[in-house]
């Protein structure tokens, strides 16, 4: 199964007071995201792993409809070749965020992933164990979510959510929740056994975003900088 689209309709969009805690609206979380997926703010997002009935795949460019004049509408939708400069321009703010955070800096230089160059993240597209998302208002890309399947050793497959994000200005209007809800659909009609997603240390919005949508952690990873510059390894 391919991504599917979803779209609601939602309240304008709503400033948000901190970049660093627009989790609602999706920020996301380490793995892409800085802790909001997105943060709570999304609305499909992380809401339950339960899949649902398989959708119809949407036109390009289209997502959610306008249900009564002058209302907002957010929807998710599979990215096309169109969204990709859109996309790497998210990418850019995404990490302009993490590296205002605790462990930011280290995560992007540890998990900096093709997809962050337009060739890399074009060939996504198309690769059937790769989720590639955007989320919508009024048919404007306000953010997007990159999901990879991955196969373990003992046969089984993982999704993992590689980086989630939502502009501020769109945030608490449900895209990162539709969003997540939408890769939680795509993992489980991928037979995946689960999703993991990565919130930075003290990022306290990412990690209650995850949770209210039936996340757990379920491990810690321990850090000692050593004082060496970049490049000077010998």
């Amino acid at each position: 199964m391919r991504c599917r689209s979803r779209g609601t309709t939602a309240s304008p969009p709503r400033r948000s007071s901190s970049a660093s805690t627009g989790c609602r609206a999706g920020r996301w979380s380490a793995c892409g995201c800085t802790s909001s997926p997105t943060g709570p703010g999304a609305r499909s997002s992380p809401r339950s792993t339960t899949s649902r009935p398989e959708a119809r795949r949407p036109r390009p460019g289209r997502g959610g409809r306008r249900t009564r004049q002058g209302s907002t509408v957010e929807a998710t939708r599979p990215a096309t070749a169109d969204d990709v400069d859109r996309i790497l321009e998210l990418t850019r703010a995404l990490r302009a965020e993490l590296q205002g955070q605790r462990g930011g800096d280290l995560w992007w230089r540890t998990h900096e992933p093709v997809e962050h160059h337009e060739p890399g993240l074009r060939a996504l597209l198309d690769y059937d164990d790769d989720c590639v998302l955007v989320g919508t208002v009024d048919d404007t890309v306000v953010g997007y979510a990159i999901t990879r399947r991955h196969r373990l050793p003992d046969g089984a497959h993982l999704a993992v959510v590689g980086e989630l994000y939502v502009e501020p200005d769109a945030r608490e209007v449900g895209v990162g929740e539709s969003l997540v809800s939408a890769l939680l659909e795509w993992a489980a009609h991928r037979g995946c056994v689960g999703v993991d997603a990565t919130a930075l240390p003290g990022n306290r919005a990412a990690k209650n975003f995850f949770e209210t949508h039936g996340f757990v952690a379920r491990s810690l990873t321990m850090h000692k900088p050593l004082g060496v510059a970049a490049g000077n390894s010998e």
